[in-house]
Formats: structure tokens, C-alpha cells, sequence
């Protein structure tokens, strides 16, 4: 069904996205940081103008429903209305036709994915990992206060996360939590912080929902084809946004990352890494040197990774003995 847009909107939309192409013309003409802040500010008003717009035409049909018409039912069979299913898929022993058989194949395919590197130094990789376990099983009580949660961060977290999210396992979304009494707030709280002096994250928030996303341009016939999107509960993407923070203040207070690193880390970005290299370049072209630049994609590399190993690098270079 279609809803005619009310001319004012659309007249002082078709205004707004003018005078944002201007902006954006000029911000990449000059890249004055005065500019690049008008041409946000425009942006973020298109969307709010947007978003109240496409709120107002859907409360507008909702109103409009009619049993009598069947407008009604048919809104009702567009909710009720399924993804469109993975095609069937060819595995080691066949082909998956059943959403059983294709649950399996894209687990198999996944845990393969996942699987660690292989050190090919099993008598090194025992040497470390005792080293570790003995580290972790001596200071299991001797290390620092965790900062305690309050309230107030997380009332600070909730208002931050978007409502249009799909829920965890528990059924919990968003909207739910952002319209919590304060008393659950602090019961939350409670579970955190108790979270933190038990040195435990509860199994039943490391469950995740998996749905399998095709890639782009690969093939739908194969597992490996799909890759995996986690719908966490939010109660532990909370938790998770905690300790998040207390850690990082910990990498920064300790010094821990090096200069170079600027993925993950406030206040910096891929840009300031490319201004980084701009200058390389420009310095060597002055001195009239050539210059030369390695790009190095580790494939899995995040999937793959060692965590033994890391902790093993933190505990021997960087941390040292409490």
C-alpha cells in the first residue's frame, strides 16, 4: 500500500537534501572542520525528519486497518510472513534438503572456521599454557578491585542502544529494557557487580542466536558460503559494555598498546592512520627517497587466534608481577 507524502514534508525534505549535497561538495572541497560540522548537523536532521515521517505514515495505516476490507488480514500475513529459506546445500555426504540437515552442515562448517591455528610445537604450546594457567591460578585472589558498576552507567548504556535490534534467546529487546523501572536498574547493577567479585560471566548470556547470512557474490549451495550473526541477550551486551571500559582503562593506564594500534581505541581511527602514512609519504618525497608500504590481511585471524598465546605475550612483556 501505498501513503502520499504531506507536500510540507516533502517540500522542506526536498530543501534539506539540497542544501546537504551543497554541504557535502564544500566539506570535501576544503575539508574545513567547520564544515564537515554543518554538514552533520544536516544529515542527523534528515534523519530525524525521516524518521518521524515513516513513524507517522505507519501509525497513520495502522489506523486505517479494516477488518471489513481484509486490510486487516493482510497486514497481519505480512508479519506472519517467513525469511526466504537457504536454498539446499551440498555437503561431504549429500545433499541437505531438511532445515535439520542444513543446521548441521553449517555447524560443521562453522566449527571449522573457528578451529585455532595450528602451532605445529605441541611441547612449546604445553610450556605456555602452564606458564598461564599457573599465573592465573596464582593471582586468582591478588588482583585489583574491579570498579563497581553504578546505576547511573548503566542508565547511561540504556539509553544509548537502539531499539530496532533483534533480542537474544531470552526475548528480551531493547525497547523492554530502555522502559525498565529503576529498581530493575539496580538489580542489574547488582547482577554486574556481583559478576565482578565472582570473576564469572553466566553461560546463559555467552548463548547466542545464530543466523547464517549469505555473502555477497558466493555461492548459496555451500556452507561455507553463510557467515554467522550472533544475537547476544542484551543484558550481556550491558555486562559486556562494562567491562569493555574497565579494561581499556586498564590497557591505557598500563601502557599496555602500542602507539601504533588504533582500531578499538577512543579518539582514534582509520583516518589518522592514513594521515599517518600521508605524512611517510610526503617526508620521503622531500627528501627525495622512494618509498615502499607492505598491506598484510591475515585471513580468520580474529576466528583463529591464540588466546593462550596472547595472554602468554601480556603476562611475560608487559604486565609485570603484583
Amino acid at each position: 500500500m501505498t501513503h502520499s507524502e504531506p507536500p510540507f514534508v516533502q517540500g522542506e525534505l526536498k530543501h534539506l537534501f539540497r542544501e546537504r549535497n551543497k554541504a557535502r561538495k564544500l566539506w570535501q572541497f576544503t575539508r574545513f572542520p567547520q564544515h564537515k560540522t554543518d554538514l552533520n548537523r544536516l544529515q542527523n536532521k534528515i534523519k530525524r525528519l525521516v524518521g518521524n515521517y515513516r513513524q507517522q505514515v505507519w501509525e497513520d495505516h495502522l489506523t486505517s486497518l479494516d477488518a471489513e476490507d481484509g486490510s486487516l488480514w493482510g497486514t497481519a500475513r505480512a508479519f506472519r510472513k517467513k525469511a526466504s529459506p537457504i536454498s539446499a546445500l551440498n555437503g561431504p555426504n549429500g545433499i541437505a534438503l531438511s532445515d535439520s540437515n542444513k543446521t548441521d552442515l553449517i555447524a560443521q562448517s562453522l566449527e571449522s572456521q573457528f578451529q585455532l591455528n595450528n602451532i605445529q610445537n605441541p611441547q612449546k604450546d604445553q610450556i605456555i599454557s602452564s606458564i598461564v594457567d599457573a599465573y592465573i591460578n596464582d593471582h586468582a585472589n591478588t588482583t585489583d578491585e574491579i570498579q563497581p558498576a553504578l546505576p547511573s552507567e548503566i542508565i547511561n548504556y540504556i539509553k544509548k542502544i537502539k531499539i530496532k535490534k533483534s533480542p537474544g534467546r531470552d526475548g528480551i529487546t531493547n525497547k523492554m529494557i530502555k522502559n525498565l523501572p529503576l529498581i530493575t536498574v539496580f538489580k542489574i547493577t547488582n547482577i554486574i557487580n556481583n559478576m565482578f567479585k565472582l570473576r564469572s560471566f553466566p553461560n546463559s548470556w555467552k548463548t547466542a542466536v545464530i543466523i547464517p547470512i549469505l555473502k555477497p557474490g558466493k555461492n548459496p549451495k555451500l556452507a561455507e558460503s553463510y557467515r554467522p550473526i550472533s544475537l547476544l541477550p542484551i543484558l550481556s551486551k550491558l555486562a559486556e559494555k562494562i567491562i569493555s571500559t574497565r579494561l581499556n582503562a586498564f590497557l591505557e593506564n598500563e601502557n599496555i598498546l602500542v602507539p601504533e594500534q588504533h582500531g578499538f581505541r577512543p579518539r582514534l581511527s582509520t583516518s589518522h592512520q592514513l594521515l599517518r602514512v600521508v605524512e611517510y609519504i610526503k617526508d620521503a618525497f622531500d627528501r627525495n627517497q622512494h618509498v615502499a608500504a607492505v598491506f598484510l590481511d591475515i585471513q580468520k585471524a580474529f576466528d583463529r587466534v591464540w588466546h593462550t598465546g596472547l595472554l602468554f605475550k601480556l603476562i611475560t612483556y608487559k604486565i609485570p608481577p603484583h
